[in-house]
């Protein structure tokens, strides 16, 4: 099942496209409603759900449209778009891992004209992107992160003349003296907008001083709660030779964002001592092999909006050494041990076991097991006695760290293996050992917190791709 967690990121940089729209023909930008129309910009982009957006406010207490800022892929955006017969006229955009990043006259005023990105529009228009790429910071974009958005706007008539020009600031923390960035902050101006309607705000209780502005992000999340597991090849492939080293997991990005798999960890459930399993807040491994890069915020190893990813127990063609073996040569990742002999294709990159006990590859068992997904941003090891009682160690997988667990079983069995929480029921009902049969979603991206009804058969396996 996919459960909460996030892979908590955040942004900026440098190098930069610059992108606008505007109406020519009609300069005030309206349609016969006398509503501003959608841009091609606004139309076509794929803004994620997480997005940060605020009020543009000019001549401090009128709201004349919105900011929206947000991470896709290795870039930093910002939305600029207008409210109706609001205008662009420029744009200025600061972006730092501080306020006293920000370069301020000695009034403690911006110095808007040294923002380092900064765009003339002529013509007007109705909005405008910029995308920074996040490699071109000058800061570690992973902590706190101050944006300033400044614009020069135009409101235009229906007949299309100017009736007024404001200076606007996205909303947020005042800039106040250097000295006193961090000490006695004065407050957000205070507006709301009027009853009539119209969008013309009041003026609120802070009527004097600077009125540029800024906001600050901390912690800023693009989430990966639409990763699963949408295949699991288990059983084996030949009962003549007891072959299963061809086992997989396959990962599907269902969402309409680009996710990322740095410091995920795919686990095999721990298989016995389950009698608490409903009392915990966490599940228990005996394998869990992790992706490189930095849980939650790392952005190295991408997975595309609907791709299947692949990560073998060994990344080669297995029917070379089966009859139904399943070829894995290209697998996208391989499951490795470095504490043990584990064969390693060297044009494969690594998952990598991170249980400091555990000498063997990732392998599951052929009839019944679970596998679990997590962000990898908190784990723990505790001990055990085993029932030879010697003392032994396995890995705690907090349940709000887990993406997706699902389990699975050849036959209906009295005691699950997972926590309801995480998968409320048992695919793999009637599969047998070396069947050379998966376990695969009916449905790419659908899940019910139900394994029994999400998943079916499928033979032979289909490594990064869907069964028909």
């Amino acid at each position: 099942m996919k459960r909460l967690a996030g892979l908590v990121f955040i942004m900026m940089a440098a190098a930069f496209i610059l992108i606008g729209c505007s109406n020519i023909d009609d300069p005030a930008g309206t349609d016969d409603s006398g509503y501003s129309p959608m841009s091609a910009i606004a139309n076509g982009l794929d803004i994620p759900a997480n997005s940060v957006s605020v009020d543009l406010i000019a001549g401090r207490t009128e709201d004349v449209g919105d900011v929206t800022c947000w991470i896709q892929g290795g870039d930093f955006f910002a939305l600029y778009s207008m409210n109706m017969g609001w205008k662009l006229a420029e744009t200025h955009l600061a972006v730092a891992g501080s306020i006293l990043d920000i370069e301020l006259t000695k009034n403690g005023n911006p110095k808007v004209g040294h923002f380092p990105w900064k765009t003339e529009h002529e013509p007007t228009v109705d909005e405008y992107l910029y995308s920074i790429a996040l490699d071109e910071l000058g800061f570690d974009h992973n902590g706190e992160m101050v944006i300033a958005a400044h614009a020069a706007v135009l409101l235009y008539s229906d007949e299309g003349a100017i009736e007024r020009e404001e200076g606007a600031w996205a909303y947020g923390d005042r800039f106040i003296g250097a000295a006193t960035q961090y000490a006695d902050m004065i407050e957000k101006p205070e507006y709301s907008k009027d009853d009539g309607g119209s969008g013309i705000l009041e003026k609120g209780t802070a009527d004097s001083g600077n009125w540029s502005m800024y906001f600050t992000v901390t912690g800023w999340q693009i989430t990966v709660r639409e990763l699963l597991i949408n295949e699991i090849f288990y059983a084996g492939s030949d009962y003549s030779r007891y072959y299963f080293y061809d086992q997989f997991i396959e990962l599907y990005n269902t969402s309409e964002n680009t996710l990322y798999l740095d410091g995920c960890i795919i686990t095999r459930n721990f298989p016995f001592d389950l009698s608490d399993i409903e009392d915990i807040d966490y599940v228990r491994a005996t394998y869990a092999f992790q992706f490189p890069g930095t849980p939650v915020t790392g952005r190295e190893y991408p997975i595309e909006p609907g791709q299947h990813i692949v990560v073998a127990t060994d990344a080669i063609d297995h029917s070379l050494y089966a009859s139904n073996g399943v070829d894995l040569s290209g697998a996208d990742w391989e499951f490795f041990n470095t504490l043990g002999g584990d064969w390693d294709n060297p044009d494969v990159p690594n998952v990598v076991n991170i249980h400091p006990s555990i000498t063997l590859d990732y392998m599951i068992n052929l009839a019944w097991n679970a596998v679990v997904l997590s962000t990898g941003e908190d784990y723990w090891y505790e001990t055990y006695t085993s029932t030879a009682g010697y003392e032994k160690i396995r890995i705690a997988i907090p349940l709000h760290t887990i993406l997706d667990g699902v389990e699975y079983s050849n036959t209906v069995k009295d005691s699950k293996q997972l926590t309801v929480r995480v998968d409320e029921g048992t695919a793999g009902i009637g599969n047998t050992k070396y069947s050379a049969q998966s376990v695969e979603r009916i449905t790419p991206g659908l899940d019910t917190n139900n394994s029994t009804y999400d998943f079916r058969l499928v033979g032979p396996p289909s490594p990064g791709y869907q069964s028909p």
